[in-house]
């Protein structure tokens, strides 16, 4: 659960499969504190009542839940999942070009609370 998650939520965008899977860290279940990188990628990515339910709670995240909580981009049939990819790798190929001012633009939005 917990590596997956912070995985994907290194990620700009982040689709699961609309039929099966969760997203979860379960540290809180089994008597363990979250790690400050972690908390921090799970806070910045996160609202802030998703932030307290994942963390505080360890609550399990369905697709469907993710999107509605704001951390997941979209939540699809298995089969629809690569194309969902595919094309929002697409529109990004053309920020590539600035490099630098994307860079500076994750930092605004991520980089800052």
């Amino acid at each position: 659960f917990g590596a997956g998650f912070m995985l994907a939520l290194a990620h700009d965008f982040r689709a699961a499969r609309l039929d099966r899977g969760y997203l979860c860290a379960n540290e809180v279940l089994i008597g363990m504190g979250v790690h400050i990188p972690p908390l921090r990628l799970f806070e910045c990515k996160m609202s802030k009542p998703a932030f307290q339910e994942t963390v505080l709670s360890g609550r399990r995240w369905d697709g469907k839940a993710g999107v509605q909580a704001g951390f997941l981009h979209a939540a699809v049939p298995e089969a629809e999942l690569l194309p969902w990819a595919l094309e929002t790798a697409k529109k990004q190929v053309k920020l590539g070009a600035a490099r630098d001012l994307n860079g500076w633009m994750k930092q605004q939005v991520f980089g800052r609370k």
